[in-house]
């Protein structure tokens, strides 16, 4: 498929002049080589200038127009569907939450678009509290990567404690041999700097970047950082804006959840916890897996600064769950060839003034890096509105949102549980974790309602969780957003 210079300005077919003036200067101030060092931002640049000068002129606009009217265009290669929960807005002087869900599906023809090779880079914690099981667990997990991962990938393997070092660089799997007696060499000791680990692999994964790979860093680790978490997050934001997805997995229960949540959040990656070593080669399976089939490196929700509403949040519920960091740009991690991803978004709307009659709510474009190369890149068009009226119909909430909404709330209890325990409050932690509870066995969870109500049993005796108690109910909450409504709950 040829290059598409609308596509490459982020803008519709339909852009007034200012418009393509304001994408092409958005584009040129974070791809420009001066500012951003690579020959994969130079040749970009070049692709940005040459989409304005000839859009920019109207008449060169209309014969590129013409050709591409010649052309045989086939149907765009994915689905954006958006399901509200209301069809119309109540004109009422109090603020309002409306909610939206949003599914992305790829339904291309998978001769036109291949998936992309992946680079994969492996940070791993060895300090000195990985000894023993978990490291020979881990080394024997990583043998397994590098059977299962394909010839056309790369795979390049860094260990960090207080200082960062390279087991094996960027390299295919051919010799593997090789690549196995590697990882067999690596020994622990010293202790736990994250920041020197992401670092070393973020510059493993760009410096060899090209067009055709997408960028995976998968850091495992069990332990804190103390004192370098902002340059962490620095790092991240710049992973993000490079489209390096960071993933990880935490191991045991000293290592910082919230912490790995929102440097793996900003890039649109996930985190796992791993509650013993047989759950490890699941989601060092599941790792694979998607790298071979993601069709799109990257899902981009970049918002409007004019919208009206204001998002309260943003989960992902499907092919993974996390809750996304609310900014300008929401990532919204890759798109698989054959999952569907799903996002239930809150939507926070202001009191209404008697003059207004149509409420803008979101306003932005999904920027879609989609197959091996550049030209690839799709932007789809964003703008949701609903008009306000003073006797609105009454009408259900659709049941997919209600669903998604079910477990959410459970969700978002364990978290204030969390808080309650933190600040004092146990009695209001143990009267939400039973709440919790009984949800759970209403929906049929029987097991996991055990595991919530021994641990608030656990909070009322001893004041706190127990020691893995905090990560138990957490990830075992968010994994509950993946899991098909039980027949019961529906209305």
């Amino acid at each position: 498929m040829g290059e598409n210079l609308y596509s490459i300005l982020g803008v519709g077919d339909n852009a007034d002049s200012e418009q393509i003036r304001k994408a092409y200067i958005e584009l040129a101030r974070r791809y420009h080589p001066d500012a951003n060092e690579g020959r994969p931002n130079a040749e970009f640049f070049i692709q940005i200038q040459r989409a304005y000068e000839i859009l920019s002129d109207p008449k060169r606009r209309k014969r590129y127009d013409e050709e591409a009217q010649l052309q045989v265009v086939s149907s765009e290669p994915f689905k954006t569907t958006w399901v509200l929960s209301r069809s119309e807005i109540p004109r009422i002087k109090e603020n309002q939450v409306l909610y939206g869900r949003l599914e992305i599906q790829f339904t291309g023809d998978n001769k036109d678009f291949k998936t992309p090779p992946s680079h994969l880079c492996i940070v791993l914690d060895r300090s000195t509290s990985m000894k023993g099981e978990r490291l020979d667990g881990v080394k024997q997990n990583l043998r397994q990567i590098i059977t299962e991962i394909r010839n056309v990938d790369l795979i390049s393997v860094v260990t960090f404690n207080d200082k960062a070092e390279i087991v094996f660089a960027p390299t295919s799997t051919n010799d593997r041999n090789s690549l196995i007696q590697k990882i067999d060499n690596i020994q622990p000791s010293g202790g736990t700097e994250i920041y020197r680990g992401l670092k070393a692999g973020f510059d493993m994964l760009w410096q060899g970047n090209n067009d055709t790979y997408s960028l995976n860093l998968l850091l495992l680790t069990d332990g804190h950082t103390y004192g370098d978490e902002d340059r962490c997050i620095d790092l991240a934001r710049n992973a993000a804006e490079k489209n390096v997805r960071i993933s990880a997995l935490g191991f045991g229960t000293d290592w910082n959840d919230s912490f790995l949540d929102k440097i793996t959040g900003i890039t649109g990656g996930r985190v796992d916890y791993v509650h013993n070593l047989f759950d490890l080669p699941k989601l060092i399976l599941s790792t694979i897996e998607t790298m071979k089939t993601t069709i799109a490196h990257s899902m981009n929700l970049e918002i409007e600064k004019e919208n009206l509403a204001k998002i309260k949040f943003c989960f992902k519920l499907d092919p993974e769950t996390m809750e996304l960091p609310i900014e300008n740009t929401l990532q919204l991690g890759s798109l698989l060839k054959e999952k569907k991803s799903t996002f239930i978004f809150a939507f926070e709307l202001p009191k209404l003034d008697p003059v207004i009659n149509e409420l803008r709510i979101l306003m932005g474009k999904i920027r879609f890096l989609l197959g091996d190369r550049k030209e690839n890149s799709y932007v789809e068009n964003v703008a949701l509105t609903l008009p306000v009226n003073d006797n609105p119909e009454k009408k259900r909430i659709p049941q997919e949102i209600v669903q998604a909404l079910s477990r959410i709330t459970l969700y978002q209890m364990q978290e204030k549980s969390n808080l309650d325990v933190k600040s004092g409050n146990v009695n209001d932690a143990v009267r939400r974790l039973n709440y919790m509870a009984t949800q759970l066995i209403e929906q049929g969870n029987v097991t996991f309602a055990k595991e919530v109500l021994n641990e608030a049993e656990n909070i009322k005796n001893e004041q706190n969780y127990s020691e893995d108690g905090i990560k138990r109910l957490k990830y075992g909450t968010r994994a509950l957003l993946q899991l098909p409504a039980p027949e019961k709950r529906m209305i």
